[in-house]
């Protein structure tokens, strides 16, 4: 690697540092300096926790809508639909 990339990487990275020392976070946890790492990588760091996030929530709603019964499903759909429907018919007899 160019001594001058590797230079411009190393400026950056202890800026980063300086960021999460001064938001109060631990510069020794392994997680900050994961996350420090993700910084320098750019977008596509970004873009892979948010791929990971959505497959993970995914799953998690898929699992909890499993377990579910669906009696309970269709008072959370009623409950749901109760606000709606209230806001059209208030929204109808105001008009007339």
């Amino acid at each position: 690697m160019p001594a001058n990339l590797l230079g411009t990487l190393y400026i950056q990275l202890r800026l980063v540092a300086a960021i999460a020392h001064l938001r109060g976070h631990d510069l020794q946890s392994a997680e900050v300096r994961t996350l420090a790492l993700a910084c320098m990588t750019g977008s596509k760091a970004a873009d892979t926790l948010k791929d990971a996030g959505v497959r993970l929530g995914t799953k998690l709603t898929r699992d909890a809508l499993g377990w579910l019964s669906p009696v309970l499903i269709k008072k959370v759909e009623h409950a749901a639909r109760l606000p709606v429907l209230t806001s059209i018919a208030t929204a109808g007899t105001a008009g007339g």
